[in-house]
């Protein structure tokens, strides 16, 4: 984070920076967390996502923007988890689950994630956001 930025600043950046990503490899994203031009996102398995994208074969996908002082956090913890036991309507694979960090934290991410989600690491893509 850089010395301007606040939390709530930084946290906003990963969501668009989370947008672009998704909007460049093939998902349109249709809900975003405070971001004009966008439906705000609703809740999904008890907590509300910052992203809520489709595919053009219909597959929804959530997305979760993390600081790295919120990674470790028992409510972001109960969001993962939240999140990656998602299945789509059809009951069939996992709806893909994809959290951007800063660049400086995706070590902690991948930490995180091996060591909680380890059997779900096939629908969650972790995304790491450089210059923040």
């Amino acid at each position: 984070m850089s010395a301007k930025d606040s939390p709530s600043q930084l946290h906003k950046r990963l969501v668009m920076g989370l947008i672009d990503y998704m909007n460049k490899n093939d998902w349109q994203v249709v809900h975003a967390a405070g971001v004009s031009g966008y439906l705000e996102p609703f809740a999904i398995g008890g907590y509300t996502p910052d992203v809520i994208a489709k595919r053009s074969d219909g597959l929804i996908a959530v997305g979760e923007a993390e600081t790295c002082e919120r990674l470790g956090e028992e409510k972001t913890l109960r969001q993962f988890s939240a999140f990656s036991d998602l299945s789509t309507t059809q009951g069939k694979l996992g709806v893909p689950f994809f959290v951007v960090v800063p660049e400086s934290c995706i070590d902690k991410l991948d930490e995180i994630l091996n060591s909680k989600y380890a059997s779900k690491m096939d629908r969650i893509m972790r995304v790491k956001m450089a210059g923040v």
